[in-house]
């Protein structure tokens, strides 16, 4: 979820380290002054490691229509790293075991 808390829309561009493995939708999308707009990245099979997506943001007005020449060279917006982090499945049983048991307990009668 993209949730833009500033006065301005803004304009916005993702990237990934790895497009062999990551599916980023949508690559661009606009996100009104305080509103909220979905990303689903998806990891294709592949082998564990470590990559980051970085996102790409610029204020821009309501006249701007065409958010790709929003980021043609000689443009300088914001950038926001994040890192992703994939497991084998084979540690999934191991962080699932992890979690907190929850036993019923039952109140004595009275």
């Amino acid at each position: 979820m993209l949730v833009n808390c500033s006065d301005s829309r803004i304009a916005v561009k993702v990237r990934c380290s790895d497009n062999n493995v990551y599916r980023v939708n949508p690559v661009y999308t606009f996100v009104e002054a305080g509103q909220c707009s979905s990303l689903v990245v998806t990891r294709l099979p592949g082998p564990p490691k470590m990559d980051k997506l970085v996102l790409h943001y610029v204020p821009c007005s309501e006249k701007d229509h065409q958010i790709k020449e929003i980021f043609k060279p000689g443009l300088a917006p914001e950038v926001l790293k994040l890192p992703l982090a994939c497991c084998n499945p084979e540690d999934v049983p191991s962080v699932r075991g992890s979690l907190p048991t929850v036993h019923n307990i039952t109140p004595p009668s009275t």
